[in-house]
C-alpha cells in the first residue's frame, strides 16, 4: 500500500478500491501485452520464441582458465552460491517491470558445463583496469555477450551489469522485501562491488585486503555503495521461465552472538568499518573458473562491437531502402542548416533528423545506443553539439574512386558539350526520370532529385565541384561500379561522337531519318544507321518513338525478301497482335496477313496462324473484312489446308470459309413451304387415323424421327454447348427446327404443346417423347379409338425457350459489377439478416445459376457472409441451427431443394468453394473425418499413401484435439514403410510444433527421412 505526504501526516488512507498513480496507462499497456501475446499465440510464435530463448541462455561458452588459480580483470567467471549450491543466472528476457530497463537476476541450478546465463565477465571500474584482482578492489559483474545478441541487426546490445541501489518504498526485492538487485546498462556506482574474506572474522578479515582472490575463497560481495552484502536464501522462491529459482538480494545476515566491537576497537584490535563477525552462508559466494584450459577455448560467434564506421553503413542501409537518393537528401537538409547557423548541432537533433528519414524505410530501426557510439565519436569536446561538416564527410566515406571519378566527369563534360553552361533548367532538361526504377522497390518513394541541388536558381551555373558533390552523396548509397555507371547513363543519356548533334536535330528528325537507310543494299550502310537508332535513344520519349518504326522496319523487310523474316521478329509481330489494347495491334494483324501470304511457314512457326483464325472469328475485330479486302487473303486460307497441321485448325479454317461464301435467303420464301408442309402432314396424320389399324396408326403418330431430333435440343446438351465440335451446331439447329414443327404439327391437328402437368428437365428424351404420344393420343382420341393407358406429361419449355435460357445464364455469368453487387447485397436480402423466410429465393437461385459461375464473381462472394449463411440453411444438424433439416417433407418445401444442389454443385466445381466446404467452426465433423481415416487405414484401402496421408498431415495445423488425433493415425501408419516414406514426401514440419519425438525418430529409419 503506497501513501502521499499528505495522509502520511494525517489524511485519510486509501481504499481496497481507490486507483492510484498511472493507473490506466498501465491498464493500456497490460491490454496491449495480452493482444500481442494473443497474436503470438495464433500464430505459433510463442514456442519459437521459447525454443530461441532456451538456446541462447543455456548456450555453451567459455570460462577463463590461470594456472595460479588467481581472479584477473577480464575473466569470464562463474558465481556459485555456497548455500544453495547454485550459481548466479540472469534472464535478460523478463523485465523487473514493463519499460524499466532493468532485468531479473537470481540463483539457478549449477548447469554441467558453463552458458551463458550462468557466466559472468570481471571487469575493472575502468576500461585501464588490468591485472590480479584482490580484496578491497572494485569490479564490476558483466553478463555474458552471447545474450546481448541482437538477431534482426546482427549486432551486441549494450551490456549489462549486476546493480543493487538503496531500497525505498518504489524500489525493494519482490519477496524478501531486501535491497533490490537487478541488471542494468548504467555504469555508475551503484554497479561496482568489492570482495571480503569469508571464512575469516575480525582482524584476519581486516588484514586479508591487499591480498589476490583465489577461485576456492569462500567470499562475500560487498556493494561498494550501500556497504550491504549480496544475499541469497533458500527459502525465497521466484517462478521464472527457466523453473523456481532463488531471489538475489542486498542483506548482511550476522548472528546473535556478541562481538564487543568498542572493546577492540579501544584496544585497537578491529575498526568501525569492518564487520567483526563472520560471513554467514547466504552470504558467501565463489568466483569459480574454468577447471582446464580446453575450458577456455572460445566458440562462440559474436558481431562485431558498434563502431562509428559500423553505424555509418547501417545509416546509409537504412536509406537506401527508402530511396537511392535519401542519402543526398539527408546531406542537402545538413548543408541547409549548416548554412543559417554556426555549424553546430545538437545531439539528439542530429539524432532524429536521421531517424526522420530512416523511419520510412522499414528497416528495424538502429537503436539509440548505436547512435551514442557514432555521436561520442564525433563530438569533440564532449559538450553535446556535433560539427555538421564532420558529419557530412564522414556519412560520404571519403573521395570516389578513380573510376567514378571518371564517369562523373565525362558525364559533365557531355552536358557541356551538348547544352554549353550547365544550369538548373538544362538539368531538368536533360534529366531522365526512368533512371531510378532501377533501383525501385515495393517501399520506394518518390524523391524529385533536382530539388536536392545546392543551386536553386535555374539560371545560376551548376559549377563541376557541386555535380561531383552530389553524386558523392548517391554513390555512397551503391555498391556496384556497374550499376552506377547505369545510373549515369540513364539519367543524362549516353553521349557518343558529337554530342551537339542533339542539340542540332530533334530526336524524332534524326530517326526518321535513318528509316531509310534500313533498306539499303550495302550493309556497312544499314549497320551505321541501326548505330544511329540506338545512340539516338537516351531517354523514354526517343525510346517510345523507335517502337513505332519497328513494324515500318519489319515491313519493308518483308517487301525485300520475306523468306529471310527471322522468327523473333515474326513472334513480336504476334505478341503484338495478341495484346487486344495495343494502339499497333491493327497494323500488327496487317502485316501478318501480308507476311501469311507472302511465307506462310514462319508464321505457322511462331502460332501466328491461331492469331489470325482467331481475330477472323472475334465479333470485335472486322477480320473477315480484312481478310477479304486482298484476293489474297482468301488465297492464304485455302493453302492452309495443305500445310500439315491438326484437325482442329483445319475444321475452323473450314468454318471460317463457309462463314465468308455462305449466303443467307430471305425468310418470306420460307414461309409458304413452311405452311405448305404443315398442311400436307396435318392430313396425312388425319386419313391414317381413320384408315390404318391400331397397332400400324399408334406407331406413325408418334413420329419417332421427329421426335428423337427434337430430344436433341434438351437443356443437358445446351449446358455443354462450349465444349461441343462446331459441325454439331448444325444438329443443334436442326433439332431446334423440328421441336417447332412438332409443336405447330400438334397445334394443327388440335393438340397443345403446353398442356398437361411439368416435365423436369434432367430428363431429356421426356420432352419429345411427351410431345409426340400426346399428339397421338389427340388424333386417335378424334377418330372414337382406345388407347392403352398412357399419362406423360408435355414438357413445360419449347426448345426456343431452352435456347433463351441459355442465352440469359450466358448473360448473367457476364452481368456488371453494380447489378451483381446490387443482387447480392441487397435484392437477395441474405446479407440483411439471418430470417431464412426473408430471403428472395429466387434471387438466390438466379445468382447460384447465373453469376456466381464466373471464378471472379464467386471469389467476390466468398468474401462476404452470403455462402455461410446460405450453408447454415442447409446444414445437416437436429440444432436449432439446422433450418432444412427441421422442415417437413411437404411440397411447400420442396423446392428449396433447387438452390441446395445449384449451391453445392456450384462450390465442388471451383478450388475457392472446396477449400469452404473443408472448414467448418466446430471441429467434430473434422474430428469424426479423422478417425474415419484410422479405420480407413486399417482396412488397406487402395492408394491410402497417397490421399490418406496427406489429408492427416493437413490437420496438424488446425485444432489441438484433431492434431492429436491425426497424430496418433500417422504414428499407427507409421509401422509400414510405405506410408512412412509418403509422410517423409510430404515434410510436416509441424511434428516439431507437436512435439512428435517418436514419430520423427521413425523418420530417420529411411535413407529420405535423413
Amino acid at each position: 500500500m503506497q501513501f502521499t505526504p499528505q495522509q502520511l501526516v494525517g489524511a485519510g488512507r486509501y481504499s481496497a478500491t481507490t486507483r492510484i498513480g498511472n493507473w490506466n496507462e498501465d491498464l493500456m499497456l497490460e491490454e496491449a501485452r495480452m493482444k500481442d501475446y494473443r497474436a503470438q499465440k495464433q500464430k505459433g510464435g510463442l514456442g519459437t520464441v521459447y525454443r530461441r530463448k532456451m538456446e541462447q541462455a543455456n548456450g555453451r561458452v567459455p570460462v577463463s582458465y590461470w594456472d595460479d588459480g588467481f581472479l584477473r580483470y577480464n575473466s569470464y567467471v562463474v558465481v556459485e552460491h555456497v548455500q544453495t549450491s547454485g550459481s548466479l543466472a540472469s534472464d535478460v528476457w523478463e523485465e523487473t517491470f514493463t519499460g524499466s530497463g532493468e532485468y531479473v537476476v537470481s540463483v539457478g541450478q549449477r548447469p554441467p558445463h558453463a552458458t551463458a546465463r550462468t557466466t559472468f565477465l570481471l571487469v575493472g571500474p575502468s576500461e585501464r583496469s588490468s591485472g590480479i584482482v584482490k580484496y578491497g578492489d572494485s569490479f564490476r559483474l558483466m553478463a555474458n555477450e552471447a545474450l546481448r545478441v541482437d538477431l534482426t541487426t546482427n549486432s551486441l546490445l549494450p551490456p549489462l551489469y549486476l546493480r543493487s541501489t538503496l531500497k525505498s518504498e518504489r524500489a525493494m526485492s519482490p519477496i524478501s522485501s531486501h535491497q533490490n538487485v537487478t541488471l542494468s546498462p548504467i555504469t555508475d556506482n551503484s554497479t561496482l562491488w568489492v570482495a571480503t574474506k569469508g571464512d575469516a572474522s575480525g582482524a584476519e578479515k581486516f588484514l586479508a585486503t591487499s591480498t589476490p582472490i583465489s577461485t576456492h575463497d569462500n567470499v562475500g560481495l560487498v556493494h561498494k555503495m550501500t556497504g550491504i552484502l549480496l544475499h541469497a536464501d533458500a527459502k525465497y522462491v521466484i517462478a521464472t521461465d527457466f523453473g523456481n529459482e532463488t531471489e538475489v538480494c542486498c542483506a548482511t545476515m550476522k548472528n546473535h552472538s556478541k562481538s564487543f566491537n568498542l572493546h577492540h576497537e579501544r584496544q585497537g584490535d578491529r575498526s568501525a568499518d569492518m564487520h567483526a563477525k563472520e560471513t554467514q552462508s547466504p552470504n558467501l559466494w565463489r568466483l569459480a573458473l574454468g577447471s582446464s584450459l580446453g575450458a577456455a577455448e572460445e566458440s562462440r560467434a559474436l558481431p562485431a562491437p558498434a563502431t562509428p564506421a559500423i553505424v555509418l553503413d547501417l545509416i546509409v542501409d537504412a536509406l537506401t531502402c527508402t530511396s537511392v537518393f535519401h542519402v543526398r537528401a539527408l546531406v542537402h537538409s545538413l548543408q541547409a542548416i549548416d548554412a543559417k547557423t554556426t555549424g553546430l548541432m545538437e545531439r539528439e537533433d542530429l539524432k532524429w533528423t536521421i531517424k526522420a528519414l530512416e523511419s520510412s524505410s522499414g528497416k528495424a530501426a538502429l537503436r539509440d545506443d548505436q547512435y551514442d557510439v557514432l555521436l561520442s565519436a564525433l563530438d569533440e569536446g564532449k559538450k553535446g553539439l556535433i560539427r555538421l561538416t564532420a558529419f557530412i564527410d564522414a556519412i560520404r566515406g571519403g573521395s570516389l574512386s578513380p573510376s567514378r571519378m571518371a564517369l562523373v566527369h565525362d558525364t559533365y563534360d557531355g552536358l557541356t558539350g551538348a547544352y554549353g553552361d550547365v544550369t538548373l533548367n538544362v538539368l531538368r532538361q536533360a534529366y531522365d526520370k526512368g533512371c531510378e526504377k532501377p533501383f525501385q522497390t515495393i517501399k520506394s518513394k518518390p524523391v524529385n532529385f533536382l530539388t536536392l541541388w545546392t543551386t536553386q536558381d535555374p539560371a545560376q551555373l551548376v559549377s563541376l565541384h557541386e555535380f561531383v558533390d552530389v553524386y558523392k552523396d548517391v554513390s555512397r548509397a551503391i555498391a556496384d561500379d556497374s550499376m552506377f555507371d547505369q545510373l549515369l547513363k540513364n539519367a543524362w543519356g549516353e553521349m557518343k561522337k558529337d554530342p551537339m548533334l542533339l542539340e542540332m536535330f530533334a530526336v524524332e528528325r534524326i530517326q526518321n531519318c535513318a528509316r531509310g537507310l534500313m533498306s539499303d543494299t550495302d550493309t556497312s550502310v544499314r549497320t551505321a544507321a541501326l548505330r544511329v537508332l540506338r545512340y539516338s535513344m537516351i531517354n523514354c520519349a526517343s525510346t517510345a518513338q523507335a517502337i513505332k518504326l519497328v513494324l515500318i522496319l519489319v515491313r519493308r523487310l518483308m517487301d525485300i525478301d520475306a523468306s529471310q523474316v527471322p522468327t523473333s521478329v515474326v513472334r513480336s509481330v504476334v505478341a503484338i497482335a495478341n495484346h487486344k489494347e495495343d494502339n499497333l495491334r491493327r497494323v500488327a494483324l496487317e502485316t501478318l496477313r501480308e507476311l501469311a501470304i507472302a511465307n506462310v511457314s514462319v508464321v505457322m512457326q511462331c502460332n501466328g496462324i491461331k492469331t489470325l483464325v482467331d481475330c477472323i472469328l472475334d465479333p470485335t475485330c472486322q477480320g473477315i473484312l480484312i481478310m477479304t479486302a486482298n484476293p489474297q487473303g482468301l488465297r492464304s486460307l485455302v493453302r492452309m489446308l495443305e500445310q500439315p497441321v491438326g484437325d482442329d485448325v483445319k475444321k475452323v479454317v473450314l468454318a471460317t470459309i463457309c462463314d465468308i461464301f455462305y449466303t443467307h435467303a430471305p425468310l418470306d420464301k420460307y414461309c409458304f413451304v413452311w405452311k405448305g408442309s404443315i398442311e400436307l402432314l396435318s392430313e396425312i396424320l388425319h386419313l391414317s387415323a381413320r384408315l390404318l389399324p391400331d397397332q400400324h396408326c399408334a406407331m406413325l403418330l408418334a413420329l419417332p424421327q421427329l421426335v428423337a431430333t427434337t430430344a436433341y435440343s434438351q437443356v443437358d446438351y445446351l449446358a455443354d454447348l462450349q465444349t461441343k465440335p462446331p459441325e454439331d451446331r448444325l444438329q443443334r439447329e436442326r433439332a431446334i427446327r423440328s421441336s417447332e414443327m412438332l409443336a405447330e404439327l400438334a397445334h394443327a391437328v388440335g393438340a397443345s404443346s403446353s398442356s398437361g402437368g411439368l416435365v423436369t428437365r434432367q430428363n431429356p428424351l421426356a420432352g419429345g417423347a411427351a410431345n409426340g404420344v400426346h399428339l397421338a393420343s389427340e388424333l386417335l382420341r378424334g377418330t372414337n379409338r382406345p388407347l392403352h393407358n398412357f399419362s406423360m406429361q408435355s414438357p413445360r419449355d419449347s426448345a426456343r425457350e431452352m435456347l433463351v435460357y441459355d442465352l440469359k445464364v450466358h448473360l448473367d455469368n457476364q452481368m456488371d459489377d453494380h447489378t451483381f453487387r446490387d443482387l447480392l447485397m441487397h435484392k437477395s436480402r441474405v446479407l440483411s439478416g439471418k430470417d431464412w423466410f426473408r430471403w428472395n429465393w429466387d434471387i438466390i437461385s438466379e445468382l447460384l445459376e447465373g453469376p456466381l459461375t464466373n471464378p471472379v464473381r464467386l471469389s467476390e462472394a466468398m468474401k462476404t457472409k452470403f455462402f455461410k449463411r446460405v450453408s447454415g440453411f442447409f446444414r445437416c444438424d437436429n440444432s436449432d441451427k439446422g433450418y432444412f433439416a427441421g422442415l417437413p417433407w411437404t411440397p411447400d418445401y420442396v423446392p428449396y431443394l433447387r438452390p441446395a444442389c445449384q449451391m453445392y454443385t456450384l462450390l465442388l466445381n471451383h478450388p475457392e468453394g472446396i477449400a469452404f466446404l473443408k472448414t467448418d467452426r466446430r471441429y467434430s465433423l473434422r474430428l469424426y473425418a479423422t478417425c474415419l481415416l484410422r479405420a480407413l487405414l486399417r482396412s488397406e484401402v487402395e492408394g491410402f499413401e497417397r490421399w490418406g496421408i496427406e489429408s492427416l498431415v493437413a490437420q496438424l495445423d488446425k485444432e489441438t484435439s484433431v492434431a492429436r488425433a491425426a497424430l496418433s493415425v500417422l504414428e499407427e501408419a507409421a509401422e509400414s514403410p510405405v506410408y512412412l516414406s509418403a509422410m517423409i514426401k510430404k515434410r510436416p514440419l509441424q511434428l516439431v510444433h507437436l512435439q512428435a519425438e517418436s514419430l520423427l525418430l521413425k523418420f530417420l529409419s529411411l535413407p529420405e527421412g535423413l
